[in-house]
C-alpha cells in the first residue's frame, strides 16, 4: 500500500506524510496533512474516524466535516484544552444512586464516578487528537512500525506450555479493549485478581495512543496485583500501533521473568487436547493478516493441532465479522482459506465493542466469541440487529441495571470479560462474567470426532 501510495502522490509528498516521528497527539500544524491524506486515501480516514465514533459509519462529507472540526479545535488550544480538563480533571467523584452496591464494591479506595464521560462516543475529538497523525497513518497502511519479531529467531519459537493445573480443568481469563482506566475496568482487574486464574489473556487496545504514560497507567498499573499470581498474554490492537507498538513492546520485555514468558506479538499456548493461537493482525496493516511466512505458521500449528485432535482456538485483536453488519471484513477474507479448511473451532476477538457468543454457520464454521465489552463505555446494544452468525448470547444490559435502584447510565453497555475452561473431560465452558463479578451467561463448546461443533 505504501507502494502505491508513493506512486499516486510522488516520493517527497509520502515522506512529508511519514515525517511525523515519534508519537504524539496530533499537533496544528498536521492538521493540512490529515487533510491531504483524506484525498489521498479517503477511506483510510473514514475508517480512523469511525473508530473514534464505536465503529459508527462515516461518509466522506461527515470526515471532511470532522477534518475541520478538529482544525478549528487546535487552532483555539486554550479552548480545547480547557474541555478535555473538564471532562478529565480530578474532581469529587458522584456515586451511584443509593443501595447500589456488590460482592467486591469499594468506594473507599475504587470509586465510582457515574458523570465521568471521557473516552465515550461522543469523546470523538479526543480519539482524534489522542491518536495523532500516526492512528490515520497507521490506518492507511504507511506507517512505518519497524520489524516483526519472528517466532523463528527465538528457541521458544512464541510457544508456551499450559502447564498450570495438571490433568485438571484450567480457567483462564480473555478481555479486550480494557485499557482506559475506568473503574469498571479496574474492577474487572480487581475481579482476576481474585479470582487467581493461571493465564490471563487481552486482546489488545490501550487508550488513546498507546503512549508510554497511557501503557503504565491504564494498562501495567491496574493489572500489576494480577500478575502475581497470572501468567499474562497480551495481543496489540490499533490503538497501540499509533505509538508504533513500542511502549506496549517494552511493557512485554519489561515483565517477562519467572512465569511471563511472552517474547513477541503472536504466540502458541499447548495443552493436553488444546492449542490457543494469539495472531498479530496489526504489524501488517489495521485488521490484515498477509505476512506470507507468519499465515504459513499459522496454518501449520492448526493442521498439527487437526492431527492431535486438539481444539483449535484462535486469538485475535479484529473481528471476522461484526454484529449489524452482514459483510464479512478484511481480517475473514485474509483467512479464508484457513476458515474454508475447518480448522478453527473456536475464535475470539475484540475491537468491536460489545460481549456477544455466535454459533457456527455454512459461512463462518466456528464458534465466535466477541469480548470488547472490558473497558470502552460503549453505547447500550439493541437486539434483533442482522447477524452473520447466529447469536447465541448477546450482551443487552447496561452498566449499572439489575438492582433496586435507579439506573443512573441505561445508555451504556455493561461491561465484562470471558472465563474460558478447558475441560479435562474435553470441550471448553464459556462464562460471560460482568465488571461486578456476576455470570451473565454459562455454556460448553463441544467439538465430536466428524468435527462438528455444538452447544452443551
Amino acid at each position: 500500500m505504501l507502494e502505491r501510495t508513493r506512486l499516486a502522490l510522488g516520493t517527497s509528498d509520502v515522506e512529508t506524510l511519514l515525517d511525523s516521528g515519534e508519537y504524539t497527539p496530533l499537533l496544528p500544524e498536521q492538521v493540512d496533512q490529515l487533510e491531504r491524506l483524506l484525498q489521498m486515501q479517503p477511506e483510510a480516514v473514514q475508517s480512523f474516524f469511525s473508530g473514534t465514533l464505536g465503529g459508527a459509519e462515516v461518509t466522506l462529507p461527515e470526515a471532511e466535516g470532522m477534518v475541520e472540526r478538529v482544525r478549528v479545535a487546535l487552532t483555539r488550544p486554550a479552548a480545547t484544552a480547557a474541555r478535555f480538563e473538564a471532562m478529565r480533571r480530578p474532581r469529587e467523584p458522584q456515586a451511584p444512586p443509593p443501595g447500589f452496591t456488590f460482592d467486591s464494591y469499594d468506594p473507599a479506595t475504587l470509586p465510582i464516578d457515574i458523570n465521568r464521560h471521557d473516552f465515550e462516543d461522543d469523546d470523538w475529538l479526543g480519539y482524534a487528537i489522542g491518536g495523532g497523525l500516526n492512528a490515520v497513518l497507521h490506518h492507511a497502511g504507511v506507517l512505518p512500525l519497524g520489524p516483526l519479531r519472528r517466532h523463528s529467531a527465538y528457541p521458544s519459537r512464541f510457544e508456551y506450555a499450559l502447564d498450570a493445573a495438571p490433568g485438571g480443568d484450567l480457567p483462564l481469563a480473555l478481555l479486550a479493549d480494557f485499557a482506559n482506566g475506568y473503574y469498571h475496568s479496574r474492577y474487572i482487574a480487581r475481579g482476576l485478581e481474585r479470582a487467581r486464574y493461571p493465564y490471563v489473556i487481552h486482546l489488545g487496545d490501550v487508550y488513546y495512543g498507546g503512549s508510554q504514560q497511557e501503557t503504565r497507567a491504564y494498562l501495567a498499573q491496574p493489572l500489576a496485583p494480577v500478575l502475581s499470581h497470572s501468567e499474562l498474554f497480551l495481543l496489540a490492537g490499533n490503538h497501540e500501533m499509533y505509538a508504533k507498538g513500542r511502549p506496549w513492546l517494552a511493557y512485554i520485555d519489561g515483565k517477562r521473568g519467572r512465569r511471563q514468558r511472552q517474547e513477541g506479538t503472536y504466540f502458541r499456548l499447548l495443552r493436553p487436547g488444546f492449542q490457543l493461537l494469539g495472531i498479530d493482525t496489526e504489524w501488517h496493516g489495521h485488521s490484515r493478516f498477509r505476512d506470507e511466512q507468519v499465515v504459513r505458521w499459522l496454518r501449520e500449528c492448526l493442521a498439527e493441532g487437526r492431527a492431535q485432535q486438539r481444539m483449535n482456538i484462535l486469538l485475535s485483536s479484529n473481528e471476522p465479522y461484526t454484529y449489524g453488519k452482514e459483510a464479512p471484513t478484511a481480517l475473514y477474507r485474509d483467512l479464508q482459506a484457513i476458515i474454508d479448511a475447518r480448522l478453527v473451532d473456536l475464535w475470539f476477538w475484540g475491537n468491536t465493542h460489545y460481549g456477544a457468543l455466535f454459533s457456527s454457520s455454512q459461512r463462518f464454521p466456528f464458534v465466535g466469541c466477541c469480548i470488547g465489552h472490558s473497558g470502552y463505555p460503549y453505547a447500550r446494544l439493541e437486539g434483533g440487529k442482522p447477524s452473520p452468525a447466529p447469536v447465541r448470547f448477546i450482551e443487552l444490559g447496561s452498566r449499572f441495571g439489575d438492582g433496586d435502584w435507579p439506573d443512573p447510565r441505561p445508555d451504556r453497555g455493561n461491561n465484562g470479560f470471558c472465563e474460558l475452561t478447558l475441560l479435562a473431560s474435553g470441550g471448553a465452558q464459556l462464562r460471560f462474567v460482568d465488571w461486578r463479578g456476576r455470570e451473565r451467561y454459562r455454556t460448553r463448546v463441544l467439538r465430536s470426532a466428524r468435527g462438528e461443533l455444538s452447544f452443551l
